[in-house]
């Protein structure tokens, strides 16, 4: 069965272009529900899939959503807690700034250095 759904998954991804050059957005979906089975059913396609979302992470979002991915439904709800109960993943809205951590400034070289100059150019 699972080769039946890779193989009809590649030919609707073929078949997408053909769709595509009649009226209407045809093609779309029909590039979406081979693109749905591949996902579901090739290790390849989720690698390369993984791969796509850390490169594009907002184009990976509404793939998510349109596979109705279980992942995408998560972050959805989660941003929504988070927006509801005023900001950041610990529930505080703000900062404060004794909170901040605190790194030392960063001081001159001796010597100068590759990137400083005194002759004033």
């Amino acid at each position: 069965m699972r080769i039946a759904l890779l193989v009809l998954g590649w030919l609707l991804v073929v078949a997408s272009p053909v769709v595509g050059a009649l009226p209407g957005p045809g093609g779309i979906f029909v590039f979406a529900a081979g693109a749905g089975l591949l996902l579901r059913n090739s290790l390849w396609a989720k690698r390369r899939y993984a791969a796509f979302k850390r490169r594009w992470p907002r184009h990976g979002h509404w793939i998510d959503r349109g596979l109705r991915r279980p992942s995408a439904r998560r972050r959805r709800d989660r941003a929504r807690a988070e927006k509801a109960d005023g900001g950041g993943p610990d529930g505080g809205g703000l900062t404060l700034p004794g909170a901040l951590p605190i790194r030392p400034i960063r001081q001159r070289p001796p010597n100068g250095g590759p990137f400083y100059s005194d002759d004033g150019k």
